[in-house]
This record gives structure tokens, C-alpha cells and sequence, in this order.
């Protein structure tokens, strides 16, 4: 024990009336104390009595629930138990990061690495130092604002002998002539007895003594042979009944099993994580079949398609040859596949596709079957063949493809059974060019001597006149009917289309976007690519605070935690945002983006960027490491992607309702949109306002779950 404490000096740190509740459980209860200047003070009890969670609120990782202390956070030096450092950096590095985010001096850096010894090491990358190395560095960062109280939790916990030696030789080197206070937590009671100016004794959450090894030796009385068994004693004295059967040596080594227990569960937290990480692994592949497979084979049975009929009842039917037939019987096989929705007016069925109600529309003219009872009369030859219209509300070139080709594929059936009715039509005109009748044509009723009985005709002919002798009527008769073939063989390419395809569509797109298949292509390889950046990134990189144990150091005044989630989200976007920069300028080489268009796409960029880089941050908040962050990451972005892919009513009901939900919440599809939009021309002012309301709701989600690293 040092007789350094200076007690001629006002205290260097009170505590009064300090508690601290977690919901309906008292970690603390009304604990007041006084450190001297130059005084060691060890803070001992048995596991859960408070001893943590006190050394947390001196640090200021934590607020009291109740109580003041004399001194802020800023004012005591910090050195938890695992070391809070960037094993990746240099000694020096390290100084130097902290001692920025500390604004101290100039000469803190010299000043700690002279003070610990370490002026020689520097250079060193962290990882190469040995335990009791990396254990001074720890306490170096804590001395770089050359704080009056330096608080330690565990300072000796994982150091073999020779360096717990060194450790303590240097420690009570610093609180020589007063000019440091250091109060540390400890389970070794025989370091407490051998160090301490001062023991405090938590049990339970009170303070039970504060006082000299000495004085607490003397408490109990003559009967206990060491410091060990005084300090069982007294606890069992204060009413700790699950010590009273406990001998003190027991006692001891169950306080060591049990932070030896605790440092090999910090170290190794992958045992525990493991089974829900296996599980995870199993699951996943799963869960993203199914996914696949309910997008690819759950499609509606009948996508509802609004229907607009303009043709009056009295024009309902259609002449075929001899035959005359309901065109409605062939509309059946259109709505053989689609669910029809009647409406009233093409206004209505706008309205309807508008509010996605049904998928499309289809338009009947009130023309139609005039015109397509001409075409198979072939009275429509150099005319507009009949027309109908689909109206589509695309919310891409994806969807539009889709609602296009699902229409034109029933509406193809359709003209499939017309076309088959009107040959069989075509099959007795063909029988009246044999055999000849009477056939209408242009209006006109002609009678057609038909190719077999030109023969006879011509062999009559042959028979009876004299070689050389003329019959010019039957030359005649033969000449018009030769010309009428040439006539009817110059419009069969025109009536054989007419009755390969006697209906044609025209489609019309409500929405006003404009962005075509390749601005899609394009927007889905950008938006992919920022969001495995940014996600996997931003993840990482708070994972990496927890993992090196720095987090705490860099909240405890230095960075507030809203400010480590900006600082990681603003990274994660400039990395993932200049990635899909340089994507679309590359692109741009091949496919023509319109350059024009640059500010757009930093917008689209930026946001979507950003979105991604909160969701990441939120994901590296509840993960416990870097590997689990980033494993975490991947599995939730690729099946959400794909979802988002799904073209909105394309899919039966409630599942259609909740890849809608998904993909809103998630920024892959608003980031879509936006660097679609931005690729096109067209507004962006929807998809950016819809990314950055995810930017504030990731933000602020990520924000609180920061307080599963310690602290509000």
C-alpha cells in the first residue's frame, strides 16, 4: 500500500448519494465517498454488488439515477476493462486519434507515451504488443488530458504475474506527490490489501465500508488469519447469507472462476452466438426459396382488368360466310385468364387503374365490329383495322412489360379463335374460285365462273372450232376471269394479315415517367451495388467500435452517440454514393445517360446512399460483431432486394399487399425509383422524399439501439 495520499488537500473526487436503477433493479443505493488527492482507492465485492456500474457512472458511460458526482466525465480518465483500442493502428495512432477527439495539447501524445514507457514502442502496430503493453496504452489514452482522477475497471484482470507487477509499478508511480487519483474495481482482494489506500466494499448494491485493508482487517477482529478471510468475514457479518457456509479461500477462487468465466465469454462470444447463427445459416436458404417461389408461381389466378364496352347491343354480332355469330362469345376467351371489372366510361376505367384497383383497362370502340366484319369481308383492304385500347398505370418499365404482355397474350387468344372462324370463311371463297357462285366484293355482287368450269369452257372451245378460228366472247369470258384472279392475288398479302391479326392494340401508359428498360437495367446494377457498399460498410464499421471495446471511451464526452451514427452514416454514403457514381459515368460510355442530367443523379445517389448507410449502422447496433454484422447484412438485403423487383400486382393478394409494405420500409426500391427517375428526367421530388423519411427513422432507430452498447 503507497502512503502518497495527500490529506492535507481537499477530496479529488465525492460521490453523494449516487444510485442507479435498470427498470425495478437497484444496481446501486445511495453510495457516498471521498478520493483523496494521490490516494488509491479499490473498489471489491462479490459479483453483481454494484461494482461495474459505478466505475461505468464515474466514466460517464452511464447517468445516476439519483446523487451527484464532484467532478464531469471529461474530468476522469477512462480505462475499461478490455482495451479500448484500434489493434490495426499504430501506438501512436491511437494517442493521436483520441487525443483529437479529446482537443487536447499539442504534447499529450509525447507527454502519455513518455509517462507510460511506450516512447519506444510508437510505431508499433497494436496487435504486435504483448497483453501488459496493450494494457499501458489503455491507460496512456486514459492520461491524455492529464485528468486529476484516473478510474480503472480491472486494470490487471488477463496479465500474468510479471506484467501485473510492471502494471502496478507504473500506477502507483502516477499518484506520487498527488498528482493523480486512481479508483479501480477489482475481484483480486489480495491486490486491493497489497495497493490500496482505500477500500470501498459494495454488496448488493450499498457501500457496506469504505477505509484502510487496515481498518477493515480491524473491523471483523483477531479471528481472521489474512485480508481474505477478514473480508469474508465482514460480508457475512453485514448478512450475506450465501457466504456463511463459504471458506474463504473457496470463496476466492469462485470469484476467480467466475471473471475468468466472464473474460473467456467477452473473447469468445461467437459460442454463444453460434446455434442462432447455424440456425440462421439454415433458415436463410429457406426462407428465400420460398420467397422465390411464391413470387414466381403466386401470381393471381385473375388479375383484375377493368373493362369498357362501347359497341351498342344492336352491333353486337358478326357475318361470317353464311353464319352469324355474338362477338361477345369470342371476348370469353380474353377473359378466360383476367378477372373483368365493368366500367362505365374510359374515364371510370382510368380511375380505376389509377387507384390500382384492377391492373389495366381495356377499351372496346363502339367501331369495332363494323370494322372487323369488313376486314373479314375484305372490304377493309388500305383501311385502319379494328382497334382496341389497354390502359396501364406502370409503376416501371418492369410492370408495363408485364400488364403489355399479359393483355396482348389473352387478346392474341382471342384473335386466335377469329382467325380460325374467318379460314373457315376463307376455305368457301376459296371452293367459289373452284367450283364458281356468286361472291361479294368491294360491295358488289359477282358471279364467278370458277376455274373448273373455265376449263370446260376452254376444252369446249378447243373441240368445236376450226384451227385458227377465233371465239372471241369465250376469250373474252376467259379474260375476265383471268384478270380478276391477278386483281384478288394482288390483295390476298392484305387479307391474309387482316385475318391472321383481325384485332390490333394500342396501349396507353397513365403514369408520365418515361424511363425505359435500359434506365432500369442500369438503375437495378447502381442501386444494388451502393447497397451491398453501404450496408456492409456502415454495418462494419459500428460493429468495429464494439469489437475493439472503443465505443464506450469514444461516447463517454468525446462523440455523442447521435454523433458516431452521423459520422458512420455520412462514410458508409460517400464510399457507396461515389461506387455508384462511377458505375453510371462508366455506363454512360456504353449506354446513352444524358450527362445533362448529372445533378439528378447526385441527388438520386446521395439520399439513396444515405438510406442505406442508417439501415447498415442499425444493423451494426444490434450485432455483436464485425463478421455477425456484416452476415447480417447480406442476408437481409438480397431476399428485400428481390422483393422489391416484384412488380406491384403481380403477385395474389395479401402477398402482393406485403411485398408492397417490405419494399417501402426498405431504401432498395425508393432508391431505385430515384436513380431511375433521375436517368429518365423525370420527378424525383416522391422517391427523395421517401428516402429521406427512412434516413430519419433508420437514424433515429439506430440511435436507440445504441443503448445495447452501454448506457443511455
Amino acid at each position: 500500500m503507497t502512503t502518497s495520499a495527500a490529506t492535507s488537500a481537499g477530496p479529488s473526487l465525492a460521490c453523494e448519494g449516487v444510485g442507479k436503477r435498470f427498470g425495478r433493479r437497484e444496481a446501486l443505493r445511495d453510495v457516498s465517498f471521498e478520493a483523496l488527492p494521490g490516494e488509491l482507492v479499490a473498489v471489491i465485492g462479490p459479483n453483481g454488488a454494484g461494482k461495474t456500474t459505478l466505475l461505468s457512472i464515474l466514466a460517464g458511460l452511464q447517468k445516476p439515477s439519483s446523487g451527484t458526482l464532484s467532478r464531469a466525465p471529461r474530468e476522469i480518465g477512462w480505462v475499461p476493462q478490455q482495451a479500448a483500442l484500434y489493434r490495426k493502428l499504430t501506438v501512436a495512432e491511437n494517442l493521436e486519434l483520441f487525443a483529437r477527439l479529446e482537443q487536447v495539447g499539442d504534447g499529450a501524445v509525447e507527454r502519455a507515451l513518455e509517462l507510460t514507457g511506450l516512447a519506444g514502442r510508437a510505431g508499433d502496430v497494436l496487435s504486435t504488443l504483448s497483453g501488459g503493453n496493450q494494457q499501458r496504452v489503455n491507460i496512456a489514452i486514459g492520461l491524455l488530458g492529464d485528468p486529476p482522477v484516473l478510474a480503472l475497471d480491472e486494470p490487471s484482470s488477463s496479465l500474468d504475474p510479471r506484467q501485473r507487477e510492471r502494471l502496478w509499478s507504473f500506477i502507483t508511480g502516477l499518484v506520487e506527490g498527488g498528482r493523480t487519483t486512481v479508483v479501480w474495481s477489482t475481484h483480486d482482494v489480495a491486490e486491493a490489501e497489497r495497493y490500496a489506500d482505500r477500500v470501498l466494499v459494495l454488496a448488493d448494491a450499498e457501500l457496506l465500508f469504505t477505509g484502510s485493508p487496515r481498518a477493515l482487517h480491524d473491523e471483523v477482529g483477531g479471528g481472521a488469519r489474512d485480508f481474505e478471510a477478514a473480508f469474508v468475514r465482514f460480508l457475512h457479518d453485514r448478512g450475506h447469507q450465501s457466504l456463511r457456509s463459504q471458506p474463504s479461500h473457496g470463496f476466492v477462487r469462485h470469484l476467480l472462476v467466475n471473471r475468468h468465466t466472464t473474460l473467456r465469454h467477452a473473447g469468445q462470444g461467437s459460442a454463444h452466438r453460434s446455434p442462432l447463427l447455424v440456425g440462421l445459416l439454415i433458415a436463410y436458404p429457406i426462407v428465400v426459396a420460398l420467397l422465390i417461389g411464391f413470387a414466381l408461381s403466386g401470381g393471381p389466378e385473375k388479375p383484375r382488368v377493368a373493362l369498357v364496352n362501347e359497341v351498342p347491343e344492336t352491333a353486337r354480332t358478326l357475318d361470317l360466310g353464311s353464319e352469324t355469330i355474338d362477338i361477345g362469345d369470342y371476348a370469353q376467351r380474353l377473359f378466360a385468364s383476367v378477372e373483368p371489372v365493368e366500367a362505365g366510361s374510359r374515364e371510370e376505367a382510368v380511375r380505376l387503374v389509377e387507384s390500382g384497383e384492377v391492373l389495366g383497362a381495356l377499351i372496346l370502340p363502339e367501331d369495332v365490329t363494323r370494322r372487323l366484319q369488313q376486314a373479314v369481308n375484305l372490304g377493309a383492304v388500305g383501311e385502319e383495322p379494328p382497334t382496341v385500347e389497354v390502359i396501364v398505370n406502370t409503376d416501371g418499365p418492369l410492370q408495363g412489360e408485364f400488364v403489355d404482355s399479359l393483355i396482348s397474350t389473352q387478346l392474341a387468344q382471342a384473335n386466335q379463335a377469329l382467325s380460325d372462324r374467318a379460314a373457315e370463311v376463307a376455305a368457301s371463297y376459296l371452293d367459289i374460285l373452284l367450283s364458281g357462285g356468286r361472291i361479294s366484293l368491294l360491295g358488289q355482287q359477282i358471279d364467278i365462273l370458277g376455274l373448273r368450269a373455265s376449263t370446260q369452257v376452254l376444252e369446249g372451245v378447243q373441240q368445236s372450232l376450226p384451227a385458227g378460228d377465233p371465239q372471241r366472247e369465250a376469250v373474252e369470258r376467259v379474260q375476265r376471269f383471268a384478270q380478276l384472279a391477278i386483281d384478288n392475288l394482288g390483295i390476298s398479302e392484305e387479307l391474309l394479315g387482316s385475318l391472321n391479326t383481325p384485332v390490333r392494340v394500342r396501349t396507353t401508359g397513365l403514369q408520365a415517367g418515361s424511363a425505359t428498360l435500359d434506365d432500369f437495367a442500369v438503375a437495378v446494377a447502381v442501386s444494388v451495388s451502393m447497397m451491398f457498399v453501404c450496408l456492409l460498410l456502415a454495418a462494419g464499421m459500428l460493429a468495429l467500435e464494439r469489437e475493439e471495446n472503443a465505443f464506450g471511451r469514444l461516447v463517454r464526452g468525446l462523440v455523442s452517440r447521435l454523433g458516431v451514427v452521423i459520422e458512420k452514416v455520412g462514410l458508409a454514403a460517400l464510399c457507396g454514393g461515389f461506387v455508384g457514381l462511377l458505375m453510371l459515368v462508366g455506363l454512360a460510355l456504353l449506354v446513352d445517360l444524358g450527362f445533362a442530367r448529372v445533378p439528378a443523379w447526385l441527388a438520386a445517389l446521395a439520399l439513396g446512399a444515405l438510406a442505406f448507410g442508417a439501415l447498415g449502422v442499425l444493423v451494426g447496433a444490434l450485432a455483436r460483431d464485425v463478421r455477425a454484422a456484416s452476415l447480417l447484412a447480406f442476408l437481409l438485403a438480397l431476399p428485400l432486394a428481390f422483393l422489391a423487383l416484384v412488380p406491384p400486382g403481380t403477385v395474389a393478394g395479401g402477398l402482393d399487399t406485403a411485398i408492397t409494405v417490405v419494399s417501402a420500409v426498405f431504401p432498395f426500391a425508393p432508391t431505385l425509383d430515384a436513380v431511375q427517375a433521375a436517368l429518365a428526367g423525370d420527378p424525383l421530388v416522391r422517391p427523395l422524399l421517401h428516402l429521406a423519411v427512412l434516413l430519419a427513422a433508420f437514424t433515429a432507430l439506430a440511435r436507440v439501439a445504441l443503448a445495447r452498447f452501454g448506457g443511455a
